[in-house]
């Protein structure tokens, strides 16, 4: 265990200057990172795979005390990495002790709609990386109305009735702002849906 701590970088370590170049610190290019971050990932499956599982061993090994205890540290570690995790992305949810997640099944629900949340902003960056998607300010499309040609029609081009003519707005635009953007009650996807119906009228 005195080798676990090693490779942290604190605030005393140095930095090469070709650093500042990179796209991440410490690697040139985003495959080096998918890379070095693929092989942590299977460091950790390895590890995950190597404790106990649920059934005759981890009844066994609970037997003892100091197996409970370790187990509820490194337990309450890891809810802490997570968590801190969640929080750097800006991921909603709570996985203290003090959150409404107290079961494991209601732990894991939260953890997989941080990472849903996370991997959609991943894939939003990539499509704005690749130029399918860009933020844009907002445009507001207009287009010059044209009178028919008709002899009841036909009005006094000098007067002031033609120079206060307003424009058309072509509200079916791409760049439109949409109505529901401004609704009172905001649609939030983060949490489950839950109906506000209590019952089903007309049943």
């Amino acid at each position: 265990m005195a080798g676990v701590g090693a490779e942290k970088v604190g605030p005393s370590t140095n930095i090469d200057d070709d650093d500042t170049d990179n796209v991440l610190p410490g690697f040139k290019d985003v495959n080096s990172f998918s890379k070095k971050a693929l092989q942590a990932a299977m460091l950790a499956t390895k590890s995950s795979n190597g404790l106990p599982s649920v059934g005759d061993d981890f009844d066994y090994y609970s037997s003892f005390e100091s197996f409970r205890q370790l187990m509820h540290i490194e337990g309450e570690r890891i809810l802490q990495i997570i968590q801190q995790i969640m929080r750097y992305h800006g991921a909603k949810g709570n996985l203290s002790t003090s959150s409404e997640a107290v079961e494991l099944d209601d732990k894991f629900d939260v953890l997989v709609d941080a990472n849903d949340q996370v991997l959609e902003w991943v894939g939003t960056w990539l499509d704005e990386a690749s130029g399918l998607k860009r933020d844009k300010p907002l445009i507001m499309a207009t287009a010059t109305p044209k009178a028919p040609v008709a002899s009841w029609n036909r009005k006094d081009t000098n007067s002031d009735s033609a120079s206060k003519r307003m424009p058309y707005r072509l509200l079916a635009a791409r760049n439109i702002q949409r109505p529901q953007l401004k609704f009172k009650d905001k649609i939030d996807n983060s949490f489950p849906f839950v109906p506000k119906l209590k019952e089903k009228f007309n049943h």
